[in-house]
């Protein structure tokens, strides 16, 4: 894939199978965006919890969304309070992730595999959208439903 600037009347192409729809999607922001991208090191965490996430490669909030509780233990240096810590502080953030909602395992893992990690996701996708997921049927949106009223939030019309 190149990046090309546009000289005359040449414009800039996009990488083969992104249609301009997709393009377009893609550089919509979604709710939770710019906290996703706030750096580790910019968190209230104590200097040990943060040193060990760097050091296993988790330098944004959005790399502390998509990981589990298990995947997080796993991490040299992070132990249970560690691991309270971080979870505590993804919350007060407002990003409560899907892993951490009461839904069915079927339900997370279909929501994980299709990129939604956090409840927040949720509310820019409308019915149609998600169930177009496999794995997501009548009973699994209403259960999402329920979920995010309980929340305050709700599905795109």
């Amino acid at each position: 894939m190149t990046n090309r600037l546009p000289v005359g009347d040449q414009m800039p192409t996009l990488p083969q199978g992104v249609s301009d729809e997709n393009a377009a999607r893609t550089a919509v922001l979604r709710p939770g965006d710019v906290i996703r991208r706030t750096r580790v090191a910019d968190l209230p965490l104590s200097v040990r919890v943060r040193n060990a996430l760097n050091t296993a490669g988790f330098h944004t909030v959005a790399d502390l969304t998509i990981i589990t509780q298990a995947e997080l233990l796993r991490v040299p240096g992070i132990g249970l309070f560690s691991a309270k810590e971080v979870r505590t502080m993804v919350a007060e953030l407002g990003l409560t992730r899907i892993i951490d909602l009461p839904l069915r395992t079927r339900v997370r893992n279909a929501l994980r595999g299709a990129g939604i990690y956090l409840a927040i996701d949720l509310t820019v996708a409308s019915e149609p959208d998600l169930l177009r997921i496999h794995g997501i049927g009548r009973r699994a949106l209403g259960e999402i439903r329920a979920m995010l009223a309980q929340r305050g939030l709700s599905l795109k019309e």
